[in-house]
């Protein structure tokens, strides 16, 4: 009994090593499989490191953009210098802008309001009062023409026409008349009033045979009772109030003359 229990725990020849072979095979393989995927995971990784750098790299740019810079080799370049512009760029650019020519002076008017007698004088008085026209203002008598007359004009004083009346005399002229009242015939000397402008001609050649030459010939005119209004500086807005007050006193005119 003893014998059979101890032939049946030896072991059969070569029965340890085929069943150590057997079970170090599926250990074996099971290495190579965790080596596999060791390097697929390694590749794996590698791919996706290259794809990762190829996105973040802008199209065109090489390897070399993303060498480290130097610092202590970085040198600021100065701007480069502005280029003189061609003589032809240059007369264009300093050419003058053109300036519209100002716009002349528009020249001084003066406006002539009348004639007025009686109470429309005194009426066109008081109107051109309140509009205060001060020295702008001035009133002028009307001459009217009576007849023609022979005279010398108006002298400087009073002791020049006395002088002019001396020499007169030596020619043997007798007929003459000083006006001395205010006025502008002031200082002349009358030679004579004729009716008919062909007798007031007919005088003066009378005369200038005698030796005044300087007598001369023409209507002869006196003040009135009669007056207009002279307006000097009459601008747009005062032409426009004139024309308004004209329409009170028919018959009346208003007219632009030469100023004084």
């Amino acid at each position: 009994m003893k014998t059979r229990a101890m032939a049946n725990r030896l072991p059969v020849p070569g029965e340890h090593g085929a069943g150590a072979r057997l079970g170090a095979r599926p250990g074996r393989e099971a290495g190579r499989v965790v080596l596999w995927l060791f390097v697929l995971l390694l590749l794996a990784n590698g791919a996706f490191f290259g794809v990762m750098q190829l996105a973040r790299t802008p199209a065109g740019a090489s390897g070399k953009d993303h060498l480290p810079l130097n610092a202590d080799k970085i040198r600021l370049v100065a701007p480069p210098a502005k280029t003189a512009p061609s003589p032809a760029t240059g007369a264009r650019a300093e050419a003058p802008v053109p300036v519209a020519p100002a716009a002349p002076e528009k020249p001084p008017v003066c406006l002539q309001w009348g004639p007025f007698a009686g109470n429309d004088l005194t009426r066109a008085a008081q109107s051109l009062k309140k509009l205060q026209l001060g020295d702008r203002l001035s009133r002028e008598p009307v001459a009217e023409a009576r007849g023609y007359w022979v005279y010398i004009p108006p002298l400087g004083s009073k002791q020049e026409a006395l002088a002019k009346i001396a020499e007169l005399k030596q020619m043997g002229i007798t007929d003459y008349l000083l006006i001395q009242g205010e006025g502008k015939w002031q200082y002349a000397i009358s030679l004579g009033v004729l009716s008919t402008e062909a007798a007031a001609k007919t005088q003066l050649a009378r005369l200038r045979r005698k030796g005044v030459a300087s007598a001369q010939a023409g209507p002869r005119t006196v003040d009135s009772n009669r007056a207009s209004f002279l307006i000097r500086d009459a601008d747009d807005p005062l032409t426009a109030k004139l024309v308004e007050l004209k329409q009170g006193f028919p018959g009346s005119e208003l007219q632009a003359v030469p100023c004084p």
